[in-house]
């Protein structure tokens, strides 16, 4: 049961499952078992194989069926996160439970998994009721990591911490954002110019949705507020409580393309609206553009492959091919799916039904998909 895919090449790429991290070399039909030897600590566990339950008590190195699910202690719950730069190139951190472990290592990849390079320890400073990590992987020596945290008790309550490694991910200097919010994506276009966005989620009054970026790699982030579409410029303080960005395509330091959502107190909401934003000038000004009615951005993924060819993909998938001044719809599912594509038309899917999990792959631009079922070895 794979968590998540990450495709490189129409043949190679990456996936997690759990603390496992995998790897294909024929399109995702068979995957070859590649996790790094991280130290786990005894009794760690995970879900597996649908509804079964594996455990560990020699750091990771084997993995059996839990005796007794219902003993194990939910701190004990252990996850991979990592960043796949090409089909040799690969980093990975393990979190585990709700608190961070304090000899957190990144594990790196030269060679496909083959053999792991460990870094020095370091322990991000985050607790909370969830805890999870993203990279961003400029090249094979400049990374970026958040490792963010989330108590979901009255409200929700963020803590995020990021680090930063100029050396391939040997050392991970920590930097301190300025924002202290539930960031939903982080991306360089070089060096010194970034993109951040994030959620304010307040229940109690209007926020407008923000964004920050950095011309000093990550140092230092300006604040800015979204102006909201001139055909709706109530739409931020009177029509939605919650307006949040997500899904940041940056085509350079200057272009940036992302989704923002307004939608209701419920969930699944009652109403919502949602809109592409477009600055070819860093954010100065935004084109903006009100997305198809079945768009729920929250739920969509964003992926454009130049300045003209682009996918909206969720339950409804459209393309457009004028920079998404205008969308096409191309498919229906019944599914949500974490997706990865490697060029316009080759993708391919983690799909996902109620506690049912399928691979699926497109060749045609998301037009059709069909169902791999792929074999998992050592």
């Amino acid at each position: 049961m794979l968590d998540e895919i990450h495709m490189v090449s129409p043949t190679d790429g990456w996936a997690v499952s759990g603390p496992f991290v995998l790897a294909t070399s024929d399109g995702g039909q068979t995957w070859r078992q590649v996790t790094p030897p991280g130290l786990l600590p005894e009794g760690t566990w995970m879900g597996a194989c649908g509804s079964q339950v594996v455990a560990t008590s020699d750091g990771g190195q084997t993995w059996q069926a839990a005796a007794d699910p219902g003993a194990l202690h939910a701190g004990n719950t252990v996850r991979a996160y990592g960043a796949f730069l090409d089909s040799q190139t690969a980093w990975v951190v393990f979190l585990i439970g709700v608190f961070v472990h304090p000899e957190t290592r990144v594990w790196h990849t030269i060679d496909g998994g083959q053999s792991w390079t460990p870094s020095l320890t370091f322990r991000p400073q985050v607790q909370g009721d969830q805890i999870w990590a993203r990279f961003f992987a400029l090249d094979d020596e400049n990374l970026w990591l958040m490792a963010c945290a989330a108590w979901v008790g009255a409200g929700h309550h963020f803590d995020c911490q990021f680090f930063r490694s100029r050396d391939g991910g040997l050392v991970w200097v920590p930097m301190e954002a300025g924002i202290r919010m539930y960031y939903t994506d982080l991306i360089f276009a070089d060096l010194d110019n970034g993109w951040l966005i994030w959620e304010t989620l307040s229940a109690y009054y209007y926020i407008p949705p923000e964004y920050a970026f950095t011309f000093d790699g990550g140092l230092t982030w300006e604040a800015h507020t979204f102006p909201p579409p001139p055909e709706a410029p109530d739409l931020f303080d009177q029509q939605y409580v919650y307006c949040e960005p997500y899904q940041l395509n940056l085509l350079s330091p200057q272009s940036v393309r992302l989704l923002i959502g307004c939608y209701d107190y419920g969930y699944p909401p009652e109403t919502f609206a949602s809109y592409l934003y477009s600055s070819g000038d860093g954010g100065q000004t935004w084109a903006t553009l009100r997305l198809p009615e079945p768009v729920y951005a929250p739920e969509y993924t964003l992926i454009f492959f130049d300045a003209s060819q682009a996918l909206l993909l969720g339950r409804e998938m459209y393309s457009s091919s004028d920079g998404g001044q205008t969308w096409t719809h191309i498919k229906t599912v019944t599914w949500d799916g974490q997706f990865s594509f490697v060029d316009r038309q080759r993708g391919w899917a983690v799909a996902r039904l109620d506690d049912e999990v399928a691979l699926v792959g497109t060749s045609d631009g998301g037009a059709t998909w069909t169902e791999i079922r792929p074999t998992i070895g050592e």
